[in-house]
């Protein structure tokens, strides 16, 4: 069974200049160089039909074979008081709050199903994901409410797949009530182990840092994540999505050893920051900053800074070369644990 990876929202994909004059848009130079996007955009507000339509339509013209998976939208899994719903347009009224999400048994929450339902089917979307909030337990209520819930509606073909966030959610539990409403369990497979497989096996990675998101992955790391798909590939079709402020880079990179060309180097350290600096030689301190100062680079797994950041601590003011750049780095960032 094939493993597939990708990444959670398109629209921050900064393409390299090559691949970005070949496509229209965006979302066509993304489909480029990935096999499937979980879109996070989804869960939030839902677009038209028509819109979704087009991003089909665009997909198509590069990858027939791309795939979606749809985020369900807010009204279903989280309560109108999550602060979630600050950025939708359409605010909920004061009557109306408790009506929306944890599967409720109204109207409300169907409709959104429905129309979230419509987008899946315009975007001819496998997937669609369930992801509840932390405040979200395994109460009798919320249990009753999902029983309903998936027990009721029309899948259209579709799987489903349901990420538990809060305390309470004991192993037993999800595996039993995941294989009887046939969901599949989400899991960030450095953190956990997925208690129930329905066709699909669906692992998110938010990193392994101190700080939600904030991680590039290390090569070891890649390494690992691919010895954890092996564990499931011969019985179920393995999707990888990545959700770290580096998912794009480190996508790529977990793709490549899919397809067996091996892993790329990955600068860390004062490597990094030369590598973010593309410029001709001999330059300056005073350049240097004025077009790469906010550029982000990963100096350790966990730990990224701006180019302006760490030329301030540089005495140095002319390089001549790379390595004269690299060197006068080199005197103020310490040297990166093995990576």
């Amino acid at each position: 069974m094939p493993v597939k990876t990708g990444c959670c929202g398109y629209r921050f994909y900064n393409p390299p200049e090559e691949v970005r004059r070949r496509y229209r848009d965006r979302l066509q130079a993304y489909v480029s160089q990935y096999e499937l996007v979980e879109l996070n955009s989804t869960f939030y507000e839902l677009p038209r039909p028509s819109t979704a339509r087009r991003w089909r339509e665009l997909a198509d013209e590069v990858n027939p074979k791309f795939e979606f998976i749809v985020k369900c939208n807010q009204r279903i899994t989280h309560p109108a008081t999550s602060p979630t719903y600050r950025k939708i347009r359409a605010k909920i009224p004061p009557d109306r709050v408790d009506r929306y999400g944890f599967f409720r048994q109204t109207e409300e929450v169907y409709q959104a199903w429905e129309e979230t339902r419509r987008i899946c089917e315009e975007l001819r979307a496998r997937m669609c994901l369930f992801q509840c909030p932390a405040s979200f337990r395994p109460t009798e209520e919320n249990l009753a409410n999902m029983e309903a819930f998936f027990s009721s509606v029309e899948r259209s073909g579709m799987l489903f797949a349901f990420e538990p966030r809060g305390g309470g959610w004991r192993p037993e539990l999800v595996r039993e009530l995941c294989e009887r409403l046939e969901l599949t369990h989400v899991v960030d497979p450095f953190r956990d182990r997925p208690a129930h497989v329905h066709e699909i096996v669906y692992f998110r990675l938010h990193g392994l840092g101190r700080k939600a998101y904030a991680y590039k992955f290390r090569d070891e790391e890649l390494l690992e994540l691919r010895e954890m798909c092996s564990e499931y590939e011969e019985r179920w079709d393995v999707y990888v999505l990545w959700n770290n402020y580096e998912m794009y880079d480190d996508c790529m990179r977990f793709s490549m050893l899919l397809k067996g060309k091996g892993l790329p180097k990955t600068p860390w350290g004062a490597e990094a920051v030369v590598e973010s600096v593309k410029v001709e030689y001999p330059t300056t301190k005073q350049e240097i900053v004025e077009r790469f100062g906010r550029v982000w680079c990963w100096v350790e797994p966990e730990r990224r800074v701006r180019v302006g950041e760490i030329l301030e601590k540089v005495k140095q003011e002319n390089f001549n070369s790379r390595e004269e750049l690299l060197k006068a780095l080199e005197e103020v960032i310490p040297r990166p644990a093995q990576t």
